[in-house]
């Protein structure tokens, strides 16, 4: 009787351990999984594990959720043994050594069999006076066969006496039973001693236990299980064997005492964490002592040296001018100060553009860093001046022009934009062999690096010209087309050849063509069309790529052509083709509003200047990214803008003095920098999530999914844009808010034209390919496959491969996507976009995908009779191939030729990945099962699935009986397809021709500069903060200047600075690291590692951790006093220092060496030796 009252409470405990959910969550370890660890290592899979993998298979669900434990008695004497039949239960529970089931070994399932009949004898003496509290007792885990041996996981299984009273008096007999019972499942040859063992104790018990509950336990009151309130848990032993195993750390002590100045700095130094290079330039300033007494005059106060030092310096000039505060701006206001604030104005403070620049220009070692002249002509395109944006600008080249034939040293300049007569040289063409000749107009003039123009020689300039066809050479089937539409083809009419472009030497050049008219009112519904002049050629239709003709307002004028327009040709000539030549700095304006603070609602609008004559990795740098105001918080944007007047002076050109000589300066807006919305705001657009938000067409919201969209019938083309502000404008009220959402038009225009009055709307507003597709498009695919595609168990396995699965090198692991993908930073979605498609394609199952999912797929791809595993992979992969090809400083040339492609293969298949979501999301009627009929979807083939948008593949959704019933959460997952992100990919492929790549437009750069001021508020009296950042942020930098001669007026001569500099280098590197005021040595030196802000996808800068040593071989000197060359590649097999590096090679990594040095090797940081 009293067995089936202790299996009863048995059952009962068991169920009380399980959730409430395990019952619906599939069971680990009654359905294993195909996958194993095995699969990342295959030596970790041994006979041992398989053993207790079988035992695992064999155990009833549940068994291991009861908390039991196996107990082996210690090791002991024969005579220790043979004594223990006669002792107490408590004498006997001390010689008890908990285990954890995954030690079971063969030899202790036999040692227990053989010691379960000698201590059921104890036990029946003692059954009254035992207590054990084994709830407590934690089971080693057993997920996977790597764990099953580790101990680390395995909690000692003591007895805790503040645990729960609750454990039978017979606890000791049943674990010795369920020790008996477990043994059997271990090794089958032991079933008969098994059995038997298992006799004597339930014999034992038997004969043990008192009639009644009371008996067993007389002081415990009755109640509706055995284990009462009055149950009493015995106390705590200590184990005879638990031997404090633990050493003592020694102590480094010295056998010298410090002097007292050393013992208080090293104080100081361990109170304030001061660092090895903060210790260095500490020593370095003290050392400039000769005399005591300078420490006992220093100020009292830090406030008052730092004032001090501030003013032995002439600083960039901080300018600040009242603007007026927009109340409803002040979000933390309540509503009767707002009302108070009406009229009310603070502070902006900005930088004075104009005295940095020129100081800038001054400064031989931050010139050394810009680009000037010409834009190149590369195979592989990396900087901003190898796009069509540096090339097709008259004020980029510093008045390097391709010039017109002519007298030497009358030679007028060829401006790009400019209509001009050339030979093309062409065997077979008859301007070879006659006075006929060509019409074009010059797109792009450059510098020949490539490998492909063999007509012109490297180093020479390369013309690109757009082909302009004459009335005489236009297609007679074409000519008749126009003829019949009504608008025949002129005598004088010039057709632009839209697909065809020639690349010409500048001798090839005959003259300019200065009679040409560009009517962009032809056919114009906005505008009316433009008479051309007697004897002029007139310009007026467009021969696009499928050989129809579209008027010519369908097109963005050219970049030269806008400045000529605004500044006049002749004044640019003047300007740019003189006998000194200006010098050209363009740049990209970052503009970005951030809070300061995190608990308080402060925002700025932070602007920056970045230079883009530097390269791609300079301008990732912080200390080349220049603030030029913090727009202060509740101000207009507007407002904001209007007072940097200064910006359009810079624009127009100033005169500076440069080495002796009056010289033109021209700084311009290359590009506006920013994310999405404030680019709209910058262009003077409505937000991303307005009807028509994109910048650079007029789709709508309800078209953005489609792939396919006409982008140069529904092109925003910046006349037509000008034109419809200019409409809205006369407009006033509801009509003109209705206006202003049918074309996304804020109600005012872009601000900008007041600091850059050259710009083009659709083209100096480029897209951050990080934040539409670093953290739009790889997270939102990622969220759908996490949260729509796998199930729970697919989730469990992905989470666990993931955290095992290889990650290239110097790429940080990834915290966990289920708990952190919200959290991730731009350049873990990435990466996460990369690893995925490799993870699932070598990992993922059948089970591991959800059942309507899983069905949906196979609906939507009916006719391809794909397996759905491959079509999630395939997805993924192109997601990663988007990815590595926009979101890397380079591009392949065979990624730039398919751009377009994989841009919509890849959109195509997350939106793919949406629609299955939607459909397995779907409410179905009972009138019909979740398999649709051929009738109610239309199946998608293998042709089409990588340009058809989803949801015109996808069901019709219907309210009828027998129709799938589209629910809030399936709308939600259609919405994906609508985002403004999912369209703008689109439009890549134009911005990698502005630009060279889609990275040089990043906003990497800007955003961690706004991270840096958010740090640096916290060493503010926060009374004006934007004061105080901009006037700590330039005082590094005038330092710098005068250390370089650009700024003279100070109270330190620029020698004595620079001796200083000399005698303290890390005081000097602290203030500016990486800057430009160190020397040719100094930059060989310097560290790399924190200038790189963006993905680590190409492997140059290599991002590995950063190395503490205590000396450095600087690198110009490695190849003079070691003998090791620069270039490793360049070293011998047998060379000692490549034999050393093999060497320790094997023996850090215990791998076999490298037999050779590849190509791309390259010395990280230093060549570093340590004496410690």
């Amino acid at each position: 009787m009293f067995m089936e009252i202790l299996e009863d409470t048995r059952r009962e405990e068991a169920r009380s351990l399980v959730p409430p959910d395990q019952n619906d969550a599939p069971d680990v370890l009654e359905h294993r999984p195909p996958f194993s660890e095995a699969q990342l290592d295959p030596e970790v899979q041994t006979a041992d594990n398989q053993v207790i993998d079988d035992w695992i298979e064999t155990i009833e669900p549940g068994v291991l959720d009861q908390n039991m434990d196996m107990r082996r008695p210690r090791t002991a004497s024969p005579s220790h043994r043979s004594d223990r039949t006669n002792g107490s239960v408590e004498e006997i529970m001390e010689e008890v050594e908990v285990i954890p089931d995954s030690e079971i070994t063969h030899q202790d399932a036999l040692f227990l069999i053989e010691e379960a009949e000698a201590e059921a004898a104890a036990v029946t003496d003692a059954v009254q006076d035992s207590f054990f509290d084994a709830d407590e007792v934690n089971n080693a885990e057993l997920t996977d066969a790597d764990e099953v041996n580790d101990a680390d996981k395995v909690n000692d299984a003591e007895a805790n006496t503040s645990g729960d009273a609750s454990t039978p008096a017979l606890v000791d007999a049943m674990d010795i039973t369920d020790a008996s019972g477990t043994i059997e499942m271990i090794e089958d040859t032991n079933v008969m001693e098994t059995d038997a063992a298992e006799d004597a104790v339930e014999d034992a018990v038997e004969d043990a236990a008192p009639d009644t509950v009371e008996d067993a336990a007389p002081d415990a009151e009755l109640s509706e299980t055995p284990f009462g309130p009055g149950t009493m848990l015995p106390p705590n032993w200590v184990r005879r064997e638990d031997i404090d195993e633990s050493e003592e750390v020694p102590q480094q002590r010295c056998t010298f005492t410090l002097p007292s100045f050393h013992l208080m700095l090293g104080l100081w130094s361990l109170k304030y964490n001061i660092t090895q290079s903060q210790y260095k330039a500490l020593v370095e300033v003290l050392q400039l002592l000769d005399d005591v007494s300078l420490i006992a005059s220093l100020p009292a106060s830090l406030g008052q040296l730092k004032k001090n030092t501030k003013g032995q310096f002439r600083s960039i000039p901080l300018r600040r001018v009242k603007v007026p505060v927009v109340s409803a701006k002040l979000q933390t206001l309540s509503a009767p100060d707002k009302r108070r604030a009406l009229d009310a104005s603070t502070w902006m403070y900005f930088i004075d553009p104009i005295p940095l620049i020129s100081s800038l220009v001054k400064s031989p070692s931050f010139m050394q860093q810009i680009h000037q002249g010409m834009a190149e002509f590369v195979d592989v395109p990396t900087e901003l001046w190898h796009g069509v944006a540096w090339g097709s600008s008259v004020r980029t080249t510093s008045g390097q022009f391709a010039r017109y034939p002519g007298p030497v040293g009358d030679r007028a300049a060829a401006l790009p934009s400019d209509f001009v007569w050339y030979r093309c040289q062409k065997l077979n063409c008859a301007c070879t062999s006659d006075s006929r000749t060509h019409i074009g107009r010059i797109n792009c003039v450059g510098i020949n690096h490539t490998s492909y123009i063999t007509e012109v020689r490297s180093g020479d300039i390369v013309l690109q010209l757009q082909v302009l066809l004459k009335s005489s050479e236009v297609p007679s089937t074409l000519a008749l087309t126009a003829r019949r539409s009504g608008s025949p083809i002129d005598l004088m009419e010039l057709l632009i050849h839209e697909d065809k472009h020639v690349l010409i030497a500048e001798h090839q050049l005959l003259s300019h063509e200065p009679r040409v008219t560009l009517d962009y009112g032809y056919q114009n519904p906005l505008s009316q069309p433009i008479a051309s002049p007697a004897g002029h050629f007139i310009v007026r239709r467009i021969l696009d790529k499928e050989h129809k003709l579209r008027a010519l307002y369908l097109s963005s004028p050219h970049r030269g052509e806008q400045e000529i327009k605004v500044y006049g040709r002749q004044h640019l000539i003047d300007s740019f083709d003189s006998s000194t030549p200006p010098i050209s700095l363009p740049y990209q304006m970052f503009m970005d509003g951030f809070g300061l603070y995190r608990t308080t609602y402060k925002s700025l609008m932070g602007i920056y200047l970045i230079f883009a004559g530097m390269t791609v990795d300079e301008r990732a740098k912080l200390h080349n990214v220049f603030a030029i105001t913090l727009g202060p918080y509740g101000t207009n944007f507007r407002d904001v803008i209007k007072n940097l007047i200064a910006l359009g002076k810079l624009d127009a050109g100033i005169e500076v003095m440069h080495d002796g000589a009056m010289r033109k300066v021209f700084a311009f807006v290359l590009a506006f920098l920013g994310d999405m919305p404030q680019q709209n705001v910058n262009c003077g657009l409505l937000g991303p999530t307005a009807h028509v938000s994109c910048r650079f067409c007029l789709v709508d919201e309800s078209s953005r999914h489609n792939l396919d969209i006409n982008l140069v019938k529904l092109g925003r083309y910046h006349n037509q844009t000008s034109l419809l502000h200019q409409l809205a404008h006369q407009k006033t009220g509801r009509e003109k808010s209705e206006f202003c959402r049918k074309y996304g038009l804020a109600s005012l225009p872009s601000p900008l034209f007041k600091i850059a009055p050259a710009q083009i709307l659709e083209r100096f507003f480029p897209i951050d390919v990080c934040h539409a597709d670093g953290a739009g498009l790889s997270q939102m695919v990622h969220i759908l496959l996490l949260e729509h595609v796998l199930t729970e168990y697919g989730r469990t396995r992905y989470l666990a491969v993931l955290q095992r699965f290889p990650f290239p090198v110097g790429w940080q692991r990834l915290q966990s996507p289920l708990t952190h993908m919200k959290s991730y930073r731009l350049q873990e979605h990435v990466r996460a976009s990369i690893v995925a498609p490799l993870l699932l394609r070598c990992y993922m199952e059948r089970h591991w995908i959800s059942d309507a999912f899983y069905e949906a797929l196979c609906e939507l791809f009916r006719e391809r009779q794909d397996d759905p595993k491959d079509i999630i992979t395939s997805v993924f992969a192109a997601v990663a191939r988007s990815n590595s090809a926009i979101q890397q400083r380079s591009m392949k040339s065979k990624d730039r030729s398919q751009l377009e492609h994989i841009i919509k293969q890849a959109r195509s298949g997350v939106q793919h990945i949406a629609e299955a979501a939607a459909i397995a999301a779907e409410e179905i009627t009972p009138y019909q099962s979740r398999s649709r009929s051929r009738s109610q979807s239309v199946a998608v083939t293998a042709s089409d699935w990588e340009t058809t948008p989803a949801s015109s593949q996808s069901s019709q959704t219907s309210l009828a009986s027998g129709r799938p019933i589209e629910t809030k959460k399936s709308r939600g997952i259609r919405a994906l397809q609508q985002r403004p992100n999912m369209h703008i990919g689109l439009h890549y492929p134009a911005q990698s021709a502005e630009y060279a790549t889609p990275w040089n437009n990043n906003v990497l750069a800007g955003e961690h500069k706004n991270k840096v001021f958010k740090n640096r508020v916290r060493y503010t009296n926060h009374r004006e903060p934007e004061r105080d950042l901009l006037s700590n942020e330039y005082l590094p930098i005038s330092v710098q200047l005068s250390l370089n001669g650009a700024i003279e007026d100070n109270n330190i001569p620029t020698p004595e600075l620079q001796n200083l500099a000399q005698r303290c280098p890390m005081v000097f590197k602290a203030m500016w690291p990486l800057g430009f005021g160190l020397s040719e040595e100094d930059r060989d030196n310097e560290e790399e590692g924190l200038g790189y802000f963006g993905l680590v996808l190409s492997p140059n800068p290599l991002s590995y951790k950063d190395i503490s040593l205590s000396f450095a071989v600087p690198g110009s000197k490695v190849q003079a006093q070691m003998g090791i060359p620069k270039q490793l590649h360049q070293a011998s097999e047998l060379h000692w220092f490549i034999d050393s590096i093999c060497s320790a090679y094997h023996a850090e990594y215990k791998f076999p060496p490298f037999m050779e040095i590849p190509n791309n090797a390259q010395w990280y940081r230093r060549v570093a030796m340590s004496t410690q």
